[in-house]
């Protein structure tokens, strides 16, 4: 199945740039906002190469407003996922946005007449397991309190889900390539939006980044770009939900490189890789691991 490729390369790739955010942010850059609306500059690039060798393509009004919708939604989730963690630290929000596969699920159910074989639903609950146990860092029964932050939850998770529902709706009539241009623009559109928010703090933060540390942001929000083009193309090409189930591995991928890093260069980056916190993350991989195997049936 070549979208299960592209659905496992996508998380791999959205890690590998979750990593070099870590590292950014502890190191050079003190407001991760900066770097969303700095990558919106790469997207919009990658749109434009796309519309410059495709073409614009037959889409009418309707569908290129969707598509920037799909975008802008896309970009302004982080408005109210930044909100979360300011309620509550990230390793008590991380878990719950698990919920954005089981969104796409239902959305996908009534709007796409989507539906998965006994086998496959086995699988979705497995991998959807797994991935919120990779991001637990300390299983408490306490975690699933109702929080200030589970608004704010909800909100990121639904306009995290929405988007990947109707890219899929207008991939179906559109094919491939115009679907993804015209969200990269959406994408764009989104991350000056958030320019515009939070300006200031842009502004400040754009000042204060040395030379040296650009092509280190240029190369991470290429790495990004490149799994959105993988991601995109295994909505595509499989059933969404099982593509969306498969995104939520991207704590496995920031686990593994936060894991070889720590213990070959611990000056550049330091996780915990405790013996409890990686006995959690094998049973979360083995859970992984049986799902993307029973989807493979």
């Amino acid at each position: 199945m070549p979208w299960l490729a592209f659905a496992l390369a996508a998380p791999a790739l959205f890690g590998a740039s979750s990593i070099i955010d870590k590292f950014l942010i502890e190191k050079r850059i003190k407001d991760p906002i900066f770097l969303s609306a700095f990558g919106g500059i790469i997207v919009l690039v990658g749109a434009a190469i796309i519309f410059a060798i495709k073409g614009f393509g037959a889409f009418s009004a309707e569908q290129v407003l969707i598509l920037l919708a799909v975008g802008i939604m896309d970009e302004i989730a982080l408005v109210p996922y930044y909100k979360a963690l300011s309620y509550d630290d990230a390793s008590t929000v991380m878990p719950f946005f698990q919920l954005v596969p089981v969104l796409v699920l239902i959305f996908s159910f009534i709007f796409l007449s989507e539906t998965l074989t006994a086998l496959q639903v086995f699988a979705f609950m497995l991998i959807l397991a797994g991935s919120f146990l990779l991001a637990v860092e300390r299983f408490d029964i306490r975690m699933f309190r109702i929080r200030k932050s589970f608004g704010w939850i909800i909100l990121t998770s639904v306009l995290w889900a929405a988007p990947t529902v109707l890219f899929k709706f207008i991939t179906l009539d559109q094919g491939f390539w115009g679907t993804a241009a015209y969200t990269f623009l959406g994408i764009a559109i989104g991350a000056l939006i958030l320019f515009a928010i939070y300006y200031r703090r842009c502004i400040v933060q754009f000042r204060a980044l040395r030379a040296g540390a650009w092509l280190t942001v240029g190369a991470n929000e290429a790495v990004y770009f490149l799994g959105q083009m993988f991601w995109f193309f295994a909505i595509a090409l499989g059933p969404v939900s099982l593509v969306s189930v498969i995104g939520g591995l991207i704590p496995l991928f920031v686990f593994l490189y936060g894991t070889i890093i720590s213990l070959w260069f611990p000056r550049i980056l330091k996780e915990d890789i405790s013996r409890s916190m990686l006995s959690l993350k094998l049973v979360s991989l083995a859970l992984v691991l049986a799902g993307v195997w029973f989807i493979n049936r």
